[in-house]
């Protein structure tokens, strides 16, 4: 889906997507809900909280101000482009070992599960109105920390994806 993404497909995608984590998140037993699955290993609450703050950035950005700062330099971010990006747009794997931004990384208190999947809720909401709003104008873009300047489709494409990297995730046992 990485050539020609289309914004109606690309905000259905990122819709289905939040959706499926939240109500997973929702459905987390509090007794295990700030436990690891192992050492070294993201609990469900921080996931759930990277997952709302990694819409703040772009937010900002949308709204005139700072976005993500740049991990990478802008010749290694056309690399992490043309080796990446499009694979994951295409429904395939993050790269293994990838850090998060220090802007979308979890730190407590973690609210409760059912309040954690509403924020994550309101947030990807809000994303996909201002940056669908933004491309109607023609200032549908932001900055992504590995790869630079990504379409409104693109974004919502990729921030679909991350959802769905993280569904694995509390799945699987932690990130």
């Amino acid at each position: 889906m990485s050539r020609g993404l289309v914004l109606e497909q690309a905000a259905a995608d990122h819709r289905e997507a939040v959706t499926a984590v939240a109500a997973d998140v929702e459905r987390f037993d509090a007794s295990c809900w700030e436990t690891p699955p192992r050492p070294g290993k993201w609990c469900p609450a921080e996931i759930a909280q990277h997952l709302t703050l990694a819409y703040e950035a772009p937010m900002r950005e949308l709204a005139g101000g700072p976005g993500y700062r740049p991990l990478l330099s802008w010749w290694m971010q056309r690399v992490a482009r043309w080796v990446a990006l499009g694979r994951i747009l295409d429904g395939g794997r993050f790269p293994a070992g990838a850090k998060s931004p220090p802007e979308a990384r979890p730190s407590g208190p973690y609210p409760p599960p059912g309040e954690a999947a509403a924020r994550l809720r309101d947030a990807a909401a809000a994303f996909e109105r201002a940056i669908s709003e933004a491309h109607r104008t023609g200032r549908g873009r932001i900055s992504h920390p590995y790869f630079g300047p990504l379409t409104a489709p693109q974004a919502l494409e990729l921030v679909a994806r991350h959802a769905e990297h993280h569904r694995k995730q509390l799945h699987e046992g932690g990130a």
